[in-house]
């Protein structure tokens, strides 16, 4: 199986500035989708990139505006 566009968890803990225990976390608890290879997990890059970019557009949401 060709896993090129997967990240690993520590790649994924980098990017996202947390620890691997979160990231692990947020696998176990399906925030994060993921490809089992076999004890391995793998991320999606475009999946991350996706995930992130609804986090960033929620947050935004939630923020109070000045004014």
């Amino acid at each position: 199986m060709d896993t090129e566009g997967f990240l690993r968890i520590e790649d994924v803990a980098r990017f996202l500035g947390l620890g691997r225990s979160r990231v692990y976390a947020l696998c176990r608890a399906g925030e994060l989708p993921v490809l089992r290879v076999g004890r391995s997990l793998r991320i999606s890059q475009r999946e991350l990139h996706a995930w992130a970019e609804r986090r960033i557009t929620r947050a935004a949401g939630s923020m109070p505006s000045e004014g």
